[in-house]
């Protein structure tokens, strides 16, 4: 799969570079994904749209986490805004939510985190 990469305004030319399949963690709480409003459907799964070739593994954190999740090497963790809505969850739900998903901090992949209302519980962020 090439990449497009460019050093920006008058730096040097665009070249593309070949890049092996990566694999994603996407975490998030978006229920059943046909009842789910199509802005939210679409953050949810807007890396699978637009680089299909890769590899992702969507989980609802309402279910419960397959073990074998924590031992995956996925290159990239995604935590969805909805997944990250979860810090006004009730404080009991919160501290469970983050005891469950403390794997994620250990992991050496990279983490994107993309928050809604950022400004808002931002410590917890």
């Amino acid at each position: 799969m090439g990449v497009l990469l460019s050093g920006g305004t008058g730096s040097a030319p665009v070249r593309w570079m070949e890049v092996s399949k990566l694999s994603f963690l996407i975490l998030h709480k978006l229920g059943e994904p046909d009842r789910a409003p199509a802005f939210l459907q679409h953050l949810v799964f807007c890396l699978r749209t637009v680089f299909p070739d890769h590899l992702y593994l969507y989980h609802d954190i309402s279910l419960p986490l397959p073990e074998y999740v924590r031992t995956v090497p996925f290159d990239g963790i995604v935590l969805d805004v909805t997944f990250l809505a979860m810090r006004w969850a009730p404080d009991a739900q919160f501290i469970g939510l983050k005891q469950q998903y403390e794997f994620v901090r250990h992991h050496k992949a990279v983490k994107i985190a993309l928050p809604q209302d950022e400004y808002d519980c931002n410590e917890l962020l």
